[in-house]
């Protein structure tokens, strides 16, 4: 009886003995487990510090794009690519000044780049104003809220309008375009106003007059359609754009001086219509 009761005690014990063995290796699984605050703050740290670090990325790592633009040259930038300058940007002829930018990092959420610039903020230059550059991932670009004074003594400096040099200013005001690579101009709106007849009234000894009218687009074309009259008679021009960056300027004049007439015929004018009529075509480079 003894000996069995012996027996009976004996897995009893080894039970219990099993289980105080197998103790350590559940605590030290455990110790190995990091805790889930420790993880919560290491990914907020690299968060902050990645968001750190692309909200102070400079502006100088533009350097490589702006250098592949063609006829565009620059002093150097400064800030960052949120909010920065590019200093004495010139465009061939044009000497455009300081152009201020500022980028939405919002508007990236939803797939969009979007810009706000600013022209001539440090003071002469040929162009002044401000607008809102935007982008999409269908490609199309957005001008809006455009307003730009642009002197055109340098700007137009290799280009003649019916034989005489291009003077003056354009002033464009609340103008919006919307450009696609694809199909070109799909929508504008907005006024052009410009001096510039002040050349061809000096050179031909006539009175000057302004001309001015409305952004529209036709047939994938952007058309500036300008028009004025004066005591010297009445003239309209039409500068359309077509997707592959090529213009055709067209105009049609009734002068009312017998030697205004002439004139304008020695330069290119034909007869047309009720009075003489013009046409070129070229294409912008360095865009």
């Amino acid at each position: 009886m003894t000996a069995l009761a012996v027996t009976r005690d004996r897995p009893a014990n080894a039970q219990t003995a099993s289980s105080a063995t197998a103790a350590p290796p559940a605590k030290a699984a455990t110790r190995r487990a990091p805790p889930v605050r420790r993880r919560i703050a290491l990914i907020a740290v690299g968060a902050a510090f990645l968001a750190a670090l692309i909200v102070n990325l400079p502006a100088s790592v533009l350097r490589p794009a702006l250098d592949r633009i063609d006829d565009f040259s620059y002093a150097g930038v400064k800030g960052t690519v949120w909010n920065g300058v590019i200093l004495d940007v010139a465009i061939e002829d044009a000497d455009v000044g300081a152009v201020d930018f500022m980028v939405s990092p919002f508007a990236l959420f939803w797939g969009e780049a979007r810009i706000v610039f600013a022209f001539g903020g440090g003071g002469g230059g040929d162009v002044r104003g401000a607008g809102v550059a935007s982008a999409g991932l269908g490609g199309s670009v957005k001008l809006t809220d455009v307003s730009l004074e642009i002197d055109l003594t340098r700007t137009g400096r290799r280009y003649r309008l019916v034989g005489a040099p291009i003077v003056g200013r354009a002033i464009i005001e609340d103008a919006s375009v919307v450009w696609s690579a694809r199909n070109g101009c799909r929508a504008a709106a907005g006024r052009v106003w410009t001096d510039l007849m002040r050349g061809p009234a000096g050179a031909y000894g006539v009175v000057p007059f302004d001309l001015s009218g409305p952004l529209s687009c036709a047939q994938g074309a952007l058309h500036i359609a300008l028009a004025g009259a004066g005591e010297e008679g009445r003239i309209a021009l039409d500068l359309s754009i077509d997707p592959r960056l090529r213009y055709e300027l067209s105009a049609a004049a009734a002068p009312r001086r017998a030697s205004v007439d002439q004139a304008l015929q020695a330069a290119g004018f034909e007869k047309g219509g009720d009075g003489l009529v013009f046409s070129a075509t070229g294409v912008f480079n360095g865009v």
